[in-house]
C-alpha cells in the first residue's frame, strides 16, 4: 500500500511540476503578460476547449454576415462565417449550452442558426412561410434554456431551439413598448431589460418580468438602439440618439445603474445607428460599434474600460452591427452518440507532439493558427494518431478533426521550446 501511495504521489509531482515548467517556457516565450496569465488558466483549469469569443455582425455592399475574434491580448484576427442570405443582420445571440449562434435578418424576416464556429448555416425561421410571420422585423434576440426569444413589432415571440413552434411570449397589444430592438435577460430576477424603437414608436429604456407582468419605464421618452447588462456591477449600459425634451440630449455611448440612475455619458459613435455592445468581464473590457454609413467599411469597433476609458480602435474597416462576448466550447458539431466527444488531444499545452485518441478512422486532422492559415494536414487511418509541432511557433491553434461520423475542433496551445 505504501509503495501504490508513494508512486500516485510521485506521478502527482511530475505533473505538477510540468504544469510549472511549461508556465516558465510560456513566459520566457511571451513575456510575464496576461497572454501568459491566460495560458497558466488554460494549464491548471483544464479548459482547453473553452474559448472566449466575440461575436458579430457585419454588412456590405453584397450582404450581410457573421464573424467571430478568438479574444486573447494580442491582435485580434476575424473569421469569417460561413456565407448565408443576409441584409442586415441586427440581432446576434449565442447558445453555449449547444454551441450555436442566432442571427436574426431584419430585413428578410428570418433567424439563422450557425455552428459557434460560424459553418453550417440554416434559416430556421422565416417570416414568407405560413406560420411563421412573426419572425418579421425580428432584432433583438437571445437564448434561454430550451427556447430563443426575439423581439418584434408588437412585442416578445420565442420559438424551439430548431424555430419550431413559433408564439407570442409578451404582447404588448400596440401599446408601449411596441418594438423591442435589443434586450437581456436577467437570470436573477427573471426580468427582461429592453430598449423600444422610437424611429416610428415612442421609445423608452424597459423592464417586463417574464411573465409579463411589472412592465416598466425605467427611462422613458429615449431613443435607444442598443444595450448590454453587467448585473455584477449593476449597471447597464445603452446606445442613445439624442432628443430634445429627455433626459438624452447628446448622442452617444451611456452608462447608469439598472433603475436607470446615475446616467453618464462615457463614449461616441458614428453617424449611423450602433446596433451592438457588449462585454469582456474576463478583462472588464467593454466593445461597441461605429458606424459611418450603412455598409460601406468605414466603421470600427471600439475597445474600452467599462468606465470608457483607455478608449481603442480595436478592429476597422467593417460596418459593425450586432455583437456579444461568450465563453464557448469550440467543438461546433459534436453529434450525440457519434463518439467524438471521447475524443482525446494531449498534451494541451504542446512542445514537440500532440497525441490524438478516439473512436475515429478515415480521419482529416487540419491544424490552422490563430489567423486561420492551414499549417497542417494529413489523413489518419487509425485510433491513434501523432502530430509533430516541434517546428512550429508558439501561440494559439485549432485543430480540426474531421470524421464519417462529424467534425470536432480542440483549442490547442503550442510552446516552442528555446
Amino acid at each position: 500500500m505504501n509503495r501504490i501511495f508513494i508512486y500516485l504521489q510521485y506521478k502527482h509531482l511530475k505533473y505538477w511540476l510540468m504544469k510549472k515548467i511549461l508556465f516558465i517556457i510560456a513566459a520566457l516565450a511571451f513575456g510575464v503578460s496576461a497572454f501568459s496569465q491566460a495560458l497558466l488558466e488554460n494549464i491548471t483549469n483544464r479548459a482547453d476547449d473553452l474559448i472566449q469569443v466575440l461575436y458579430y455582425t457585419s454588412r456590405n455592399g453584397i450582404g450581410g454576415n457573421g464573424h467571430l475574434v478568438i479574444l486573447f491580448d494580442g491582435a485580434p484576427i476575424v473569421q469569417d462565417f460561413e456565407p448565408a442570405d443576409m441584409l442586415r443582420p441586427y440581432g446576434i445571440a449565442v447558445d453555449t449550452a449547444h454551441l450555436k449562434v442566432y442571427i436574426t435578418d431584419y430585413y428578410y424576416g428570418a433567424i439563422y442558426r450557425f455552428d459557434a464556429d460560424g459553418k453550417n448555416p440554416l434559416k430556421i425561421l422565416d417570416a414568407t412561410v405560413p406560420g411563421q410571420e412573426m419572425a418579421a422585423n425580428a432584432e433583438a434576440i437571445f437564448v434561454l434554456g430550451d427556447k430563443i426569444y426575439w423581439g418584434g413589432i408588437g412585442g416578445v415571440y420565442r420559438a424551439n431551439l430548431d424555430g419550431a413552434n413559433p408564439e407570442v411570449f409578451i404582447s404588448t397589444g400596440g401599446a408601449p413598448p411596441e418594438y423591442p430592438i435589443d434586450m437581456q435577460y436577467d437570470p436573477a430576477n427573471n426580468k427582461i431589460y429592453l430598449v423600444n424603437d422610437k424611429s416610428d414608436y415612442s421609445g423608452g429604456y424597459w423592464s417586463v418580468n417574464m411573465d409579463g407582468t411589472g412592465l416598466t419605464e425605467i427611462i422613458p421618452d429615449v431613443d435607444g438602439t442598443a444595450l448590454e447588462m453587467d448585473f455584477r456591477s449593476g449597471k447597464a449600459y445603452l446606445v442613445f440618439y439624442g432628443a430634445a425634451g429627455t433626459v438624452v440630449t447628446e448622442n452617444g455611448v451611456y452608462m447608469c445603474n439598472l433603475d436607470g440612475t446615475s446616467l453618464t455619458r462615457i463614449g461616441d459613435y458614428g453617424v449611423k445607428a450602433t446596433w451592438g455592445i457588449t462585454l469582456d468581464q474576463t478583462r472588464d473590457k467593454l466593445f461597441w460599434g461605429v458606424k459611418n454609413s450603412n455598409w460601406a467599411p468605414d466603421g470600427k469597433i471600439i475597445r474600452a474600460n467599462l468606465d470608457g476609458s483607455g478608449q481603442e480602435d480595436w478592429i476597422t474597416g467593417i460596418s459593425p452591427h450586432a455583437m456579444q462576448v461568450a465563453t464557448i466550447n469550440l467543438n461546433p458539431v459534436n453529434i450525440p452518440g457519434n463518439g467524438l466527444t471521447q475524443i482525446r488531444v494531449y498534451p494541451n499545452p504542446a512542445t514537440d507532439q500532440l497525441i490524438i485518441n478516439g473512436d475515429f478512422t478515415n480521419a482529416r486532422l487540419v491544424l490552422s493558427s490563430a489567423d486561420g492559415r492551414m499549417v497542417y494536414s494529413a489523413e489518419n487511418q487509425s485510433q491513434r494518431a501523432y502530430v509533430n509541432v516541434s517546428a512550429f511557433k508558439s501561440g494559439f491553434y485549432i485543430l480540426r478533426i474531421e470524421t464519417t461520423k462529424g467534425v470536432i475542433t480542440r483549442k490547442i496551445t503550442l510552446i516552442a521550446m528555446l
